[in-house]
């Protein structure tokens, strides 16, 4: 690999139109790094574009359009995908192909047709990366979201905000909360599906979340590549997050510092019990936290604007 000294011309191909509670990977992995880069301070290194349902553009159409640049980011795999990454590979001179892939390894059809004909595969997560393995790919790096800065926090003493699995999970982690004297805030997607919950939106959550004096971020065990967005989140606002033992979160919540990691309901009450004992230790901990400036939209852009700049021989 060698660095591209000249301005590099970036393609973003979202397939989504404007729902942005539709995703939290479309909102912080693909607009608000494409939003970033299109700020005039990187006008001097690069050149993003964003080509929104492009899955309504003929392939042949589309690949005109594109295949002088330096960089196509894809964020689907369906077979429209496929066919128009097979096209721009038949061209000895052509663009760096980058599969961003999110929280898990799903087995649709395309799907691994994708990876192989990616020149890099981005996972959101560690324990995604070491999935994505086997299927012998050694082209994967790691990049993370970013967390939003949330301006005027003025956390309530008593209140805790939820979010993360849905269903009876988030009813009997709740409720353990509750039996020790917290009040217990769910913001969650409405077809979560969860009795008393709030509906988070785009427009919404930051004012729910600026209220709250600890984060709640439980995990079904099975989604063990989850990314870890929500507890960089928690952390990068200077919050203490209370979150599941699992690989994504574990990775950033430092146990009785910053957060508590928690694998059984046992763990679960222990850690509301142990909150109100430490919580000023554990925020001024989170305050504390490397999360705020790993984290920031700053600096995860310039991982993306590293990886775009990177020019394989082909």
């Amino acid at each position: 690999m060698e660095q591209m000294r000249s301005k590099t011309k970036i393609a973003w191909l979202i397939p989504q139109g404007e729902n942005l509670n539709w995703s939290s990977a479309l909102r912080l992995r693909r607009l608000d790094i494409y939003r970033e880069l299109s700020k005039d301070k990187y006008n001097d290194v690069c050149s993003p574009k964003l080509f929104r349902e492009y899955m309504n553009t003929p392939i042949e159409v589309l690949y005109e359009e594109i295949k002088d640049y330096d960089a196509i980011l894809f964020a689907e795999q369906s077979e429209y995908d496929y066919l128009l990454m097979s096209r721009l590979r038949e061209n000895q001179v052509r663009p760096l192909i980058i599969r961003d892939h999110c929280e898990n390894i799903w087995g649709f059809p395309w799907e691994a047709k994708c990876f192989y004909l990616s020149d890099i595969v981005v996972c959101s997560s560690y324990k995604l990366q070491e999935i994505a393995r086997s299927y012998q790919l050694n082209n994967l790096v790691v990049i993370e979201e970013h967390y939003e800065k949330v301006d005027n926090l003025d956390p309530k003493p008593n209140l805790l905000g939820y979010m993360g699995t849905d269903g009876k999970y988030a009813e009997y982690i709740a409720t353990l909360a509750k039996n020790v004297g917290w009040n217990v805030e769910i913001l969650c997607r409405p077809d979560n599906n969860v009795q008393g919950s709030i509906e988070w939106t785009v427009g919404n959550w930051k004012e729910h979340f600026r209220t709250y004096s600890a984060l709640i971020a439980p995990q079904r065990p099975e989604m063990i590549a989850k990314s870890p967005a929500k507890v960089i989140q928690g952390l990068g606002n200077g919050m203490p997050v209370i979150a599941s033992n699992v690989d994504s979160y574990r990775r950033y919540v430092r146990n009785g510092i910053d957060g508590y990691i928690c694998d059984t309901l046992e763990d679960w009450s222990e850690a509301f019990k142990n909150l109100r004992v430490h919580m000023e230790m554990l925020r001024e901990n989170a305050k504390q936290s490397y999360i705020k400036y790993d984290f920031s939209l700053q600096s995860i852009a310039m991982k993306w604007l590293s990886l775009f700049n990177t020019k394989h021989d082909f």
